[in-house]
């Protein structure tokens, strides 16, 4: 004791020097440890934030329909992996996906039907398929235009109106006979001087690439 005490004496920074070389790499890796914790922690976190998020969404859906009257499924494959404006869905037959019935995303969005079923996935066909046809009404109330749209793939449509239709960039498009509710959205409006029709392209509210859950109608 006495010998550190004259070392301190002598050489005031030997001793802090010592010390410092001896616990300092402890302290590091300690100190590491700790970031790396915390980096953990907060992954985890935010993997529990995704979770909530995600499980909210599906309430809010389900609350908004009857769930007696859908079934709930997640995508496998959606376009360009599935061909020809397809979804592959992770329910099927034992399930009780049946062929011809309706599938829709969120708020009801009406995005196509079954076409194939297997026992424990299914096909949908989306409505914009390549050449596709359906009578469509553009717009609401008064200056609503009556038309026919035609699936060009991707999630699009394209449909001809008169030249003088007021058509403007976000209206809604509905079709009667598949759904009442929010078919597509224009998104551009192609106007030809030397043409008497005017091209107006639509599409999905929801992106195709975004799609992770589906409905399908009992």
């Amino acid at each position: 004791f006495v010998c550190l005490v004259l070392i301190q004496f002598i050489t005031p920074t030997f001793l802090p020097s010592l010390f410092h070389r001896i616990f300092a790499p402890l302290l590091v890796s300690r100190q590491d440890d700790h970031i790396q914790t915390i980096a953990e922690l907060q992954a985890k976190i935010n993997s529990f934030s995704l979770i909530e998020q995600e499980h909210t969404a599906i309430l809010s859906e389900l609350g908004q329909k009857k769930t007696h009257d859908v079934l709930f499924g997640r995508v496998l494959s959606l376009p360009p992996q599935s061909l020809y404006d397809t979804l592959i869905i992770d329910i099927g037959s034992s399930d009780g996906v049946q062929v011809g019935k309706k599938v829709f995303a969120g708020q009801q969005i009406v995005l196509g039907e079954i076409v194939e079923v297997f026992p424990t996935t299914a096909k949908a066909r989306l409505y914009s398929s390549p050449d596709q046809k359906y009578d469509v009404i553009i717009g609401t109330g008064s200056t609503s235009v009556r038309a026919t749209a035609i699936g060009r793939g991707g999630g699009m449509f394209e449909a001809l109106v008169p030249r003088g239709a007021i058509i403007s960039m976000g209206d809604i498009v509905t079709v009667p006979e598949i759904s009442t509710t929010v078919y597509a959205t224009v998104s551009t409006v192609i106007a030809d001087p030397v043409r008497a029709f005017v091209s107006v392209l639509f599409k999905s509210p929801i992106p195709l690439q975004s799609l992770r859950r589906i409905y399908v109608e009992r």
